[in-house]
């Protein structure tokens, strides 16, 4: 009796430690990292358990959006516009609006202008006209905000904008825009613009995770 109970132990034990490399594998950590809990948890049978237990996981990890917030998030501000108007659009795209709205919750909206550019300069151009044009609000969104002569050029039409009354919000990636002086983005606060960095990172040379960064235009 008392081997068959071993037995069953045994099996459950090893059972868990593959679910816990299994895991361990997937959290996507820095390569040697894993290979080393994979080591301890395959080499020091319980002992490496308790020790990943205690010192594997990363409790300063910030609270991830679930899906189900996600969701919320992007449905509030359809919420607050109230109806839509129904917006026409040819039979042959039905099939990938349907696809688009399930997936991510986007209903097709009218009133929306794409334009390509091949040449920097014409993008940064109608981009300051825009700028100039806007009435009631303003929001700009950048992966790499530089502070050479555009991102200047850029960065004080908007504290014009903002000093005339319109609302300006500026969202810029912490790790793309690294290298741009902190004094830079402290001119638009002066000047009353909301900007704020994406996904802070503090230490982005020896930190692990630098994906989900914000490549928006």
């Amino acid at each position: 009796m008392n081997s068959v109970l071993m037995l069953i132990l045994e099996i459950l034990y090893a059972l868990t430690i593959i679910s816990v490399v299994i895991v361990v594998i997937s959290e996507n950590r820095n390569p040697i990292k894993t290979l080393s809990w994979v080591m301890v948890l395959v080499f020091l049978p319980f002992v490496g358990l308790i020790w990943y237990l205690i010192f594997g996981q990363d409790f300063t990890k910030k609270q991830v959006i679930t899906k189900r917030m996600y969701s919320k998030l992007k449905k509030r501000p359809l919420d607050e516009v109230g109806p839509l108007e129904e917006f026409a659009y040819p039979q042959e795209h039905a099939s990938l609006i349907r696809l688009l709205k399930n997936l991510d919750h986007t209903p097709l909206l009218g009133g929306n202008d794409v334009r390509f550019y091949t040449h920097a300069a014409e993008k940064f151009e109608d981009l300051l006209r825009d700028i100039e044009n806007a009435k009631q609000h303003i929001h700009v969104e950048y992966y790499v905000f530089e502070g050479d002569n555009i991102g200047r050029k850029v960065r004080d039409a908007l504290i014009r904008k903002s000093l005339e009354g319109v609302e300006v919000r500026v969202i810029y990636d912490s790790f793309g825009s690294r290298k741009t002086p902190k004094a830079f983005f402290e001119e638009f606060r002066k000047a009353g613009i909301e900007a704020e960095p994406f996904l802070k990172v503090a230490l982005p040379k020896i930190t692990s995770r630098l994906n989900f960064r914000n490549h928006r235009k």
